[in-house]
């Protein structure tokens, strides 16, 4: 039996009045389709449950609040001393506040980059001598109530786009994920 689906009645998605914002049976793809009109042009979530944020706002992911404040792809990143590193990555900053009332502690696991084809991209190994010491996450406890602003380097594919960062919830093994629209 054939279903309609008002997409006003979908939560977060945008449709034109002209249209009546209705799918008359068109089939899962279609009905996907109109789900990735939703917030800001975005893809929904179907892991997290959530619209991806996107580049200068807040993302709240357990009692963690992360806002990524920029997101370039580099073809070259340079160490403090000048030696430089050839390459293809994604360079991405980050404020961080701890809202709980516990020292954290970030790992590489509290991030992955996922492109547009399902790929993950990790943090490249040797990312400490390419991050100013300042903006070393992964070398400072986070105080509760405190802020931390981070840098983060991942290497990617030269083809690679439609990125999304995911972020977790400040345990070493995450239980929570938020995520961040970083386009590119």
């Amino acid at each position: 039996m054939a279903e309609i689906v008002r997409l006003r009645d979908i939560p977060g998605a945008n449709y034109r009045d002209d249209e009546l914002g209705v799918i008359h049976q068109k089939g899962l793809k279609e009905l996907l389709e109109a789900l990735t009109l939703g917030k800001k042009g975005q893809a929904y979530d179907l892991d997290s449950g959530r619209w991806p944020e996107m580049i200068g706002e807040a993302v709240t992911v357990g009692e963690m609040e992360w806002v990524i404040t920029a997101a370039s792809r580099e073809n070259q990143i340079t160490q403090e001393s000048g030696e430089a590193l050839q390459g293809n990555f994604m360079v991405v900053d980050f404020d961080l506040s701890n809202n709980s009332n516990e020292q954290v502690r970030l790992y590489p696991s509290s991030f992955s980059l996922l492109g547009s084809q399902g790929r993950r991209f990790e943090i490249i190994s040797n990312m400490s001598r390419y991050v100013p010491s300042d903006r070393r996450p992964f070398s400072q406890l986070v105080a509760p109530g405190t802020n931390l602003t981070g840098r983060v380097i991942f290497e990617v594919e030269s083809r690679a786009s439609g990125f999304r960062l995911q972020l977790g919830d400040g345990r070493q093994f995450p239980q929570e994920n938020g995520y961040v629209d970083l386009g590119s």
